[in-house]
């Protein structure tokens, strides 16, 4: 079953992130071992680098995707991690661990150690009819650090997250009974799930899940079984509208195209057409791509 962490932040780690924030002209920001948002620092400007060519070459996606990859690394190397982005700023992914368990990641970043814009950047700015003054003045806007003062940097981060743990204003809680629960869906979407299963994994009987579930939610669990199936479909067609649906479907533990279709009418109003055609529309008119390949 899902080991997912529940974190508890107390005022102190955000009072410290945004102190620490501002002090060093950085944003940090803690990602869950799944790679979500928990909390996050000084937020990036209008007119900042990153936020500049994110939506100025489509590239959050990209960015998105080397997080993921960079903490998966630092999960495996089991150290803190110091890399240039394809943005060609400098980042870093330190892991957290309390009692010799990884709980989260810290990301530190945007900041430069290097006098020279990325080429690849550079190029395909200009290939898209900008400025190359507005590229240059984001860029050079970024703090610029040594060696050794990158070390010193992430020392008193990683010292001032320890007495943090120490003194548990940051700390791991249990999940209660609907967060196991939805852990247990969450994970096994794909699959035939039914109460009898979920009780046998968080060790509680259906009738203790399906009276929390009632009282708490105010579903039954087949609606919310129905619920998380219809939203991890939207999730998918969301994240690539050209995705098939039925391809979506099986994903959301639906085998049967037809049943499928007519359970999402009933619950959504909507055709799943109808929503795959909404999300297609959403993307163009945010400009957003889900790309692969890197910048030519």
């Amino acid at each position: 079953m899902d080991q997912r962490k529940y974190l508890v932040f107390n005022p102190a780690v955000q009072k410290f992130v945004e102190s620490y924030s501002y002090c060093f002209n950085v944003k940090v920001t803690f990602f869950s071992l799944e790679i979500e948002e928990l909390l996050v620092g000084l937020h990036s400007l209008d007119d900042d680098y990153c936020t500049l060519i994110q939506d100025k070459l489509h590239l959050r996606y990209r960015c998105m995707q080397q997080d993921r990859m960079i903490c998966q690394q630092s999960k495996d190397d089991g150290q803190h991690l110091v890399y240039t982005c394809h943005g060609g700023l400098t980042e870093a992914v330190i892991p957290i661990e309390i009692a010799g368990s990884l709980v989260c990641y810290a990301l530190i970043g945007q900041f430069r150690t290097s006098e020279t814009l990325e080429p690849s950047i550079v190029r395909s700015w200009l290939q898209s009819g900008f400025e190359l003054a507005i590229l240059e003045e984001a860029f050079f806007k970024r703090p610029l650090y040594d060696t050794p003062m990158l070390e010193k940097m992430f020392e008193l981060f990683k010292v001032s997250i320890g007495l943090l743990i120490e003194t548990e204003s940051l700390r791991v809680r249990q999940p209660d009974l609907i967060e196991k629960v939805l852990m247990y869906l969450d994970t096994n979407i794909g699959e035939s799930i039914t109460l009898a299963d979920v009780s046998k994994a968080v060790h509680r009987s259906p009738s203790s899940i399906t009276h929390t579930l009632q009282a708490k939610m105010g579903c039954s669990f087949q609606q919310l079984l129905i619920n998380k199936r219809l939203a991890t479909f939207e999730h998918a067609i969301l994240r690539d509208p050209g995705l098939q649906i039925q391809e979506a479907a099986r994903r959301a533990g639906y085998q049967d195209p037809l049943y499928f279709s007519r359970l999402y009418k009933k619950n959504r109003g909507q055709t799943p057409s109808e929503f795959q055609a909404f999300a297609e529309v959403s993307a163009k008119e945010q400009h957003v791509r889900y790309l692969s390949s890197p910048i030519s």
